[in-house]
């Protein structure tokens, strides 16, 4: 049922600029067979996934700003049932899409990643944004990064809002924010990171972000792809965007026939406003070359990028960021969307101004649509072992007594044990062996949830914090021959490799060594799943067999 009465109550007792929240329903619940059968339907191999919570799915109203003023949008919120650890914010923002109801809360497609990210430990949420799902604007403001930011920011906020306030929702936060979407997703995951570190990093803390094929230099690289004067994938992306920005820059132009040609500018409106159209009927109704249907003197204009819709891209681009949280972008070279240079693009100019880890992974020729799992898989490997369940701490090295000091941040010590491999026990490692890797096991006492790393100087240098899930790279990929698994833990490890299909083509058991060689010269061209195993948990990445 509708929060609404919770709702009135919670507002009289907050101030009123913190509230963000409408109203909040729970749509359906779902049980980890109900989970593992959507896997199924999706098309998953077995054991590459592995759902441990059922998902209780809600839609949320909230506000967000719009141009000058707040207004109402929805989201999806999914919760992961009888969770005992503190679970990540964890925000999936969602690709293009012109439906109204196309959108995570209305039961598109991405919902079903909302649940299975949300099924592995993950408060996932996921904004619908300005024009789509719940939200009375005409049209949705397509690649416009302050809107579409705010959509998730808000979100943020309206989940701190509902969590601890609903006895019904029986879960508890844990300080860490993770990021990540695809294709436009990928895009406003950065906005959404970018805009939090510039107006709101007293409020929110980034953990890490997994931007997925997005177009992060909108107005160069992206631009280049889509107007290089071959027929492009999806030419409706070119007038929902010059519409979009209209919507928000209303000098951009005041009639359609000021930037469009005939049939186009009388065709658009009832194509986009009201969003009753998916993309694929749209892009058929568009010239195969989107610049065929720009007036000429426009286009000329733009190709020689003095166009005032040059400078509005430019505005949303994101080359001039400086990332204050780790990035992991990934991408594939046979995108035919979103051009995958948008990624290199990225990766030199952030990893030239940021101190924080930039990676941009290579996944294969796969085109936008076939690389979405592989990206998936990327991202929760990242959010995987990051995530700290709920035990945050500091830990440095003193160099000058050379030893290892543990302290906790907002806990007490008390509330937990603490025990070194050496089998010391306390917070503070002395006598340390600069070569030595050590594992560090932290346990809450009252819920048994543990944060396990390994540490050494040299990682404690790198400033990434870790939890000991099997993280691990795979080199070449795309192979043609053999395969070079590189294991970035300790320990023992159970690996195997499953083909698209689900056949398990590889086992080796109680791996102990740092780096593995498969030789994969026999296996069919296509794409294969690693999956690793440790004591403590299971991940997986792609690769593919050319």
């Amino acid at each position: 049922m509708f929060k609404n009465l919770y709702m009135l109550i919670f507002l009289l007792n907050t101030p009123v600029f913190a509230q963000v929240t409408v109203s909040y329903q729970l749509i359906q619940s779902y049980s980890v067979q109900d989970i593992n059968s959507i896997m199924n339907t999706m098309g998953v191999p077995n054991g590459i996934l592995v759902p441990e919570y059922g998902v209780d799915f809600y839609r949320v109203l909230y506000t967000t700003e719009y141009k000058d003023s707040m207004v109402v949008v929805s989201g999806a919120m999914m919760i992961p049932k009888n969770m005992t650890c503190p679970a990540p914010l964890t925000s999936y923002q969602h690709g293009t899409t012109s439906n109204k109801l196309g959108v995570p809360s209305y039961n598109s497609s991405e919902k079903n990643i909302c649940l299975l990210f949300a099924s592995e430990g993950n408060i996932v949420l996921a904004p619908d944004h300005v024009g789509l799902g719940a939200s009375t604007i005409n049209l949705h403001p397509y690649m416009h990064g302050w809107t579409e930011a705010h959509a998730t920011i808000n979100l943020l906020r309206a989940a701190r809002e509902i969590i601890p306030e609903d006895e019904d929702i029986d879960i508890e936060m844990s300080n860490q924010i993770f990021l990540f979407g695809y294709s436009q997703g990928g895009t406003s995951t950065c906005h959404a990171a970018k805009v939090i570190e510039e107006l709101y990093s007293d409020e929110f803390t980034v953990t890490a972000i997994a931007p997925l094929s997005g177009a992060y230099n909108l107005s160069g690289a992206q631009t280049d792809f889509i107007n290089n004067g071959e027929p492009y994938a999806t030419p409706g992306y070119l007038p929902y965007i010059i519409m979009g920005y209209q919507s928000i820059y209303p000098e951009l132009y005041d009639e359609l026939s000021d930037i469009f040609v005939e049939p186009y500018a009388s065709m658009f409106p009832n194509l986009f406003f009201g969003h009753n159209y998916g993309m694929g009927f749209i892009n058929n109704q568009c010239a195969p070359i989107p610049l065929d249907m720009i007036q000429p003197a426009v286009r000329d204009e733009f190709l020689a990028g003095t166009h005032l819709f040059n400078e509005k891209l430019l505005e949303n681009d994101l080359m001039d960021w400086v990332p204050q949280t780790r990035v992991v972008m990934a991408y594939c070279t046979g995108d035919e969307q979103v051009h995958y240079t948008n990624a290199i693009n990225a990766l030199e100019s952030w990893s030239a101004s940021s101190t924080f880890p930039i990676e941009a992974i290579e996944i294969g020729p796969q085109d936008h649509g076939g690389c979405v799992l592989f990206a998936l898989l990327i991202a929760r490997h990242i959010f995987k072992t990051t995530n700290n369940n709920g035990i945050d701490i500091e830990l440095n090295y003193n160099s000058n007594s050379n030893q290892f000091e543990l302290s906790f941040i907002n806990n007490n010590d008390n509330e937990f044990s603490v025990e070194w491999s050496t089998n010391h026990t306390g917070l503070i490692l002395e006598n340390v062996e600069p070569e030595t890797n050590y594992t560090l096991t932290i346990t809450n006492l009252s819920t048994g949830c543990q944060l396990i790393q390994e540490v050494s100087v040299a990682l404690l240098t790198a400033e990434i914090s870790e939890n000991i899930i099997p993280s691990f790279k795979l080199f070449p990929n795309p192979t043609q021959n053999n395969l070079n698994i590189q294991l970035e833990g300790y320990g023992k490890y159970d690996i195997r490799v499953v083909s698209s299909s689900g056949e398990v083509v590889f086992v080796k058991s109680n791996v102990q060594a740092s780096e593995i060689l498969i030789h994969s010269e026999d296996f069919p061209p296509g794409t294969y799943f690693v999956i690793i195993n440790n004591e403590h948990a299971s991940t997986s990445l792609p690769f593919i067999k050319q």
